[in-house]
């Protein structure tokens, strides 16, 4: 597996000190566009199921 990037880690200055290596991973960019990529999927999916464009 690759090296972790910066849009891996959620980065903050309290960040650091308090939270785990999960919330920071949770809280990432890449996380957060990866969740969003998956909502616009279903959004998608379930329009076209009511034959909507």
């Amino acid at each position: 597996m690759s090296e972790p990037s910066a849009y891996d880690t959620y980065t903050s200055p309290l960040a650091t000190r308090n939270a785990s290596k999960q919330m920071l991973t949770l809280w990432s960019p890449r996380h957060k566009f990866n969740t969003w990529r998956r909502i616009w999927l279903a959004v998608a999916e379930a329009q076209h199921e009511m034959g909507r464009r």
